[in-house]
C-alpha cells in the first residue's frame, strides 16, 4: 500500500470518528434537555379535581415516547391550611425529542380541570416564574397555553367550568435552536405554571 492510499484511508477514518462523536454528542442532547417543576396554584373554598396528560413530543428518560392521553398525574386540590404551600408536582419529567438534527419538537401536555360545586368556576392558567427573567429556564424553553385543543397559543388561559363539567387546557413547552445544546434545569421555587380557581 502506498503512501498516499495510506494518507487517504487515515482521512476517511478521521471523518468517520468525527461524524460518530458529533451524532453521540447530539443523542446525548435529546435524551438530557427535558421540562419538571411543580405547579403554584391558588383556590378558594372549594374542590377541584386536575388531570395532566401527555399530548405530544415528549419522551421518558429511557427513550421511549409518551402515548397519546397518557396520564401524568392528578390531583384532588382544596383551600389549603394556613402556612401549607400551594404546590402541585407534574410527576414526570418530559423529555424533548429530535425533529431534526438542529430542532426539537414542543412538548404539548393537556390539563383537565373538573369540580362538583353547584356553581361556576373560573381558571386561569399562566406560565410559572420559570420562564421570567430570573427562572430557571429563561431563554432556554417558552410556554404558552391555550382553551381547548385548537385555540391560539398566549401567555395565559382562562375559562368557566360549570357544577361537574370539565374545562381542558392545552400547554406548550417550547425549545429555541439557538439553545438547544443547553441543558434545562429548574428548581421548586421557579414553578412551571401558575393556576387560578375561583367562583365565577
Amino acid at each position: 500500500m502506498n503512501k498516499v492510499t495510506r494518507y487517504v484511508l487515515f482521512g476517511i477514518a478521521l471523518c468517520l470518528l468525527v461524524s460518530v462523536c458529533v451524532y453521540g454528542v447530539l443523542s446525548a442532547n435529546q435524551i438530557h434537555y427535558g421540562i419538571q417543576g411543580d405547579i403554584v396554584y391558588e383556590v378558594e373554598d372549594f374542590s377541584a379535581n386536575l388531570t395532566f396528560n401527555h399530548v405530544s413530543g415528549a419522551e421518558k428518560s429511557d427513550e421511549t415516547l409518551f402515548g397519546d392521553s397518557e396520564q401524568l398525574s392528578t390531583h384532588t386540590i382544596g383551600q389549603p391550611q394556613e402556612g401549607q404551600t400551594n404546590t402541585l408536582s407534574l410527576g414526570q419529567t418530559l423529555y424533548f425529542t429530535n425533529q431534526t438534527p438542529t430542532t426539537l419538537k414542543d412538548i404539548i401536555i393537556q390539563l383537565n380541570v373538573t369540580h362538583d360545586n353547584v356553581y361556576a368556576v373560573q381558571t386561569t392558567i399562566t406560565p410559572g416564574s420559570a420562564f421570567a427573567a430570573n427562572g430557571g429556564y429563561y431563554n432556554i424553553v417558552g410556554c404558552e397555553v391555550r382553551v381547548g385543543t385548537s385555540g391560539a397559543w398566549s401567555s395565559s388561559a382562562t375559562a368557566q367550568v360549570s357544577n361537574t363539567q370539565t374545562a381542558t387546557f392545552q400547554i406548550k413547552f417550547t425549545v429555541t435552536t439557538t439553545n438547544f445544546s443547553q441543558l434545562a434545569t429548574n428548581t421548586n421555587s421557579n414553578p412551571l405554571l401558575n393556576i387560578v380557581l375561583a367562583s365565577a
